[in-house]
C-alpha cells in the first residue's frame, strides 16, 4: 500500500537522513511553503511510520497520522 504523512516545518528545522534502509531508498520526500510530505510504501501505516523514525532525524517523535491509498 502507498502511505503518505506531512508534517510542519518551522523556520531552522532540518531533516537528515540516518539510515540507508531499503524502505527510505523508495520514498519521496516533497518540502513546499513549510511543510515535508513523505510517500512511499509499506505494509502497514505502523510499518510507515517506524520505517520514517528510524530513518529520519528530526522527524516530529508526536506523528501520529497517516494516510492511505
Amino acid at each position: 500500500m502507498n502511505y503518505s504523512i506531512t508534517v510542519p516545518m518551522e523556520k531552522g528545522d532540518s531533516l537528515k537522513a540516518v539510515n540507508s534502509t531499503t524502505a527510505l531508498h523508495e520514498m519521496t520526500l516533497i518540502i513546499n511553503d513549510g511543510w515535508a510530505t513523505f510517500i512511499g510504501e509499506a505494509n502497514t501505516p505502523e510499518e510507515f511510520e517506524a520505517d520514517l523514525l528510524d530513518s529520519i532525524e528530526g522527524m516530529p517523535i508526536a506523528v501520529k497520522a497517516v494516510e492511505v491509498w
